[in-house]
């Protein structure tokens, strides 16, 4: 039998989207229309003093009114919403699961042709669950609506939660923000279109022409704009900008306007650049050349990208990809790539801006050499009482390796090597009774080294690299959490599997469960308080949660919690470590969260994957599923007998 046959939720690194993780297993499924024939003459009753049902597809209302209908709409279930029609502009109207309960959607738009996905979590009113219901019309606003489709939708995919941006390893081993981009906005961007000329040169000023595929400022008519405007850019969001400058004679400042904002006033060498900005008071797009200045460019490129909620697939280690989740962390450090900034305390050392390639890929790594022995780069922010973790990017600047050292004003100091790769060097300040300070040193006057990406944080551990340039920043803390899928667990019996590790073990404890959502009914897997200890557990009311110490929780394992009536058990790396015959067992599971089930204990680490099954897997399969190496799926019969102590007849 293929574990395939009993599992029924798979969730992996795969695909995403801004706000979602997608699951692997199952495949999004659709229930029946609960609107079907949703004639509004029939089922559909009004509420409010001037609301009319004119006929099977309109309605007359005023705001706070309109009309309802009991669909069957159940707390905690996701639904998909398709709506068509029209109203009257300068307005909008909204969806409600009950009078006062969860809002599905704002409907806006003359026409409108609207697919919503929502879960409410209250629902109010018997029988009347479904409200559509005005909120800015006037009195007598007549609302039509073509086409309402209302089909519960069940799928894998989990929510991501994270109101800020943040970096992971991408798999070219490269740190960078992960964001999803939107399609392409600019047209003809390398200049090779049909009429290139329309597109550009009717908004450019004199003296540029396009020629070979390149535009081109001959420096004639002083300075002067090629420029276009981007029709389906949103005000407000961040955009990214690319543009390759393949010639620039002259020192002039290029500056570059993208929808009322400035994103660069310097001269622009020959290479590559991206810039990052928003389109705050229109939407056209300025590229200047300078008087005199002959500047050619090429591959224009403006996208618009998300990148708060975007889940992190991170390959840190090489490899296969995991899901990483961190706690809330602040950089308190202003300046993380420019370390000639003058809150750097430099003593025996000279910096120079910008001379290597940094582990983001852009010329960005600063040179520090020393002019003496122990040579010292620092800057001191925080206060004293709270535990701090310093790191910072390194490597050789020189053909030989150099000696240094991180540490915290000579506290907990971390002697290392700088070579011809980039590593990332941390330490903890244990000694709260001090002021943090982040300073790198290089033993032996001569020696020089390049440094990027450095990061002081309050906590035990370094986490992802939180870029800044100006003041501190704030990285908000990952969550994955996924309702409304009671049809995708069963109660009686199952398994949790999770392949993960810990960011560090750090005394908190990190579960991922399935629950109803409180704290009385749930399965879990996690890591303890207790030092290297894993645990599974099920909680009824009474909890019984069984446990495993390991060697280092922050190497990757798999691990499985097996329920059933008399049957609990923890596996761990193809290992049944402990187990319980408790027949307890919780009811009404409808969510995955990575949490303990009700928003506490919240799991930060790496996972590269979680599955739930529907029944309890027998040993063999538990095996298969939680080991390691070929011995643990026995390779042969022999080594699966010798293994077991069967014998052989």
């Amino acid at each position: 039998m293929s574990l395939l046959d009993d599992v029924s939720i798979v969730v992996t690194p795969n695909a995403y989207k801004a706000g979602t993780l997608y699951g692997v297993l199952p495949t999004a499924t659709l229930g029946s229309d609960l609107a079907s024939g949703y004639d509004f003459t029939s089922g559909w009753n009004v509420f409010g003093g001037g609301t009319t049902i004119t006929n099977n597809t309109s309605f007359v209302s005023q705001s706070g009114q309109g009309i309802y209908a009991g669909l069957g709409i159940v707390a905690n279930k996701t639904y998909k919403i398709k709506i068509t029609g029209t109203q009257p502009s300068g307005g909008y109207f909204s969806i409600k699961a009950g009078t006062t309960g969860t809002s599905f959607g704002n409907i806006n738009g003359t026409s409108f042709n609207e697919t919503i996905y929502a879960t409410p979590t209250v629902v109010t009113g018997v029988g009347n669950d479904f409200y559509i219901r005005l909120s800015t019309h006037s009195a007598g606003t007549t609302i039509t609506i073509t086409d309402l489709e209302v089909q519960e939708w069940t799928a894998s995919d989990m929510d991501v939660t994270r109101a800020t941006a943040a970096t992971r390893v991408d798999e070219n081993g490269l740190v960078n923000y992960a964001e999803v981009l939107g399609s392409e906005e600019v047209s003809c961007g390398n200049f090779e279109c049909a009429n290139p000329d329309g597109v550009w040169n009717s908004n450019a000023g004199a003296g540029w022409s396009i020629s070979g595929g390149t535009a081109t400022y001959d420096g004639s008519g002083g300075t002067q704009p090629i420029t276009q405007n981007i029709t389906n850019i949103q005000l407000g969001k961040l955009c990214k900008l690319t543009i390759d400058v393949l010639a620039n004679q002259g020192g002039g400042a290029n500056t570059i306007f993208f929808g009322g904002t400035v994103v660069n006033s310097s001269h622009l060498d020959v290479g590559s650049y991206t810039f990052y900005d928003y389109f705050t008071s229109n939407t056209n797009l300025y590229i200047y050349g300078r008087s005199n200045e002959v500047f050619e460019i090429d591959n224009i490129s403006l996208k618009q990208l998300d990148r708060n909620n975007v889940p992190r697939i991170d390959y840190t280690g090489g490899g296969c990809p995991h899901i990483l989740a961190e706690p809330q962390r602040t950089n308190l450090l202003p300046y993380s790539e420019d370390f000639t900034a003058s809150n750097y305390i430099k003593t025996r050392c000279t910096i120079t801006s910008n001379q290597s390639t940094s582990p983001n890929g852009t010329l960005t790594a600063d040179l520090m050499t020393a002019t003496d022995d122990d040579a010292r780069l620092g800057d001191q922010v925080g206060s004293s009482g709270v535990e701090y973790t310093q790191s910072i990017y390194v490597k050789s600047a020189q053909i030989s390796d150099v000696d240094c050292q991180i540490d915290f004003a000579g506290l907990n100091t971390v002697t290392f090597t700088a070579n011809q790769e980039w590593q990332r060097v941390n330490t903890t300040l244990t000694d709260i009774s001090q002021n943090p300070r982040l300073r790198i040193r290089i033993l032996n006057s001569g020696n020089s080294i390049y440094v990027w990406g450095g990061q002081l944080e309050a906590g035990s551990y370094a986490t992802s690299y939180i870029p800044t340039s100006g003041s501190s920043v704030t990285r908000n803390q990952d969550e994955f959490t996924k309702d409304g899928i009671s049809s995708l667990i069963n109660d009686s019996e199952g398994v949790l599997f999770v392949e993960m590790a810990a960011l560090a073990d750090d005394g908190t404890n990190r579960q991922i469960a399935i629950s109803d959502g409180t704290t009385s009914q749930r399965n879990y897997i996690g890591y303890r308080i207790a030092t290297n200890q894993v645990i599974g557990g099920s909680v009824n009311t009474s909890e019984i949660f069984l446990n495993h110490t390991l060697s280092d929780s922050t190497e990757n394992i798999k691990i499985a919690f097996k329920y059933k009536v008399n049957d609990l058990a923890l596996w761990v790396n193809g290992v049944e470590v402990d187990t319980s015959s408790s027949t307890n067992l919780p009811t009404g599971l409808d969510r995955l969260n990575f949490d303990d089930g009700y928003g506490g204990s919240k799991f930060f680490g790496k996972v590269k994957q979680v599955q739930v099954y529907d029944t309890a897997l027998t040993d063999m399969q538990l095996i298969q599923l939680t080991g390691t190496s070929g011995t643990d799926f026995y390779e042969s019969y022999s080594e699966m007998a010798e293994s077991l102590t069967y014998t052989i007849q």
